[in-house]
Formats: structure tokens, sequence, C-alpha cells
């Protein structure tokens, strides 16, 4: 379906309005990065719910935005089950997924994932 449907940021907000768990999950499939905004992912990421919804929204979506890096900063130090869990899952994505980035971005994860093996 996510093939078929292609990038539609509308579509893929209406989706995850629905609160349906495979809509969501096809939300984060079929949204465009460029026009996701870091608040649009604070209020999903509060939604988050199963570590299904959580993994696949953050690696095919949350992955590629200008905030990803930010938000594994950031989220992986948060208290919330799921929210935390994104955080994480941002860090081993962005380690796939972003080949232009350079070792010492992912260097700086290293302390976040020390902090959250110890807490």
């Amino acid at each position: 379906m996510a093939k078929e449907i292609g990038k539609d940021h509308i579509l893929a907000q209406q989706f995850w309005s629905s609160g349906i768990h495979e809509a969501r999950i096809l939300a984060g499939m079929i949204d465009d990065p460029e026009e996701v905004t870091a608040e649009q992912m604070e209020r999903w990421v509060n939604d988050f719910d199963s570590w299904d919804v959580c993994d696949q929204v953050c690696s095919t979506l949350f992955d590629k935005t200008r905030f990803a890096y930010q938000k594994a900063h950031e989220w992986s130090g948060r208290e919330e089950e799921f929210v935390r869990r994104a955080g994480f899952v941002l860090m081993a994505t962005l380690s796939v997924h972003d080949k232009k980035a350079g070792n010492e971005k992912f260097l700086e994860f290293l302390p976040l994932i020390q902090k959250g093996c110890s807490g």
C-alpha cells in the first residue's frame, strides 16, 4: 500500500490521527521526512504504545528528518518507555542509514548508551 500511495504528508497525518495500529505504521511509511516538524515528532512519539509502531516510524521516517540526531539525544534520556526506546532506535537506524555521517556523530551516542544501560 505504501508504494501505491507514495509520499503524502496530509494523508499520513490522517492515518496517524485514526489511532489504528496498522494505519499508524503506514503513516510512518508514507509521510515525507522533509515536511515533518519537531512538533509532529513530539506528538507522535508521545502516542507510541507498542514496539513495532515505535521501531517502524523511527526507522522509516524519523531517522530521515533533520531532527533525527537531536531527538535521539533528547529521547534517550526520557522516562517514558516508548519515548526512550525511540531515542535508542534512532541511534541504531542512523548508524545504518546515515552513510555520510562521520564517526564523531556516533561516538556522541556512546555516553548516552552507557547511561541507558546503567539507568
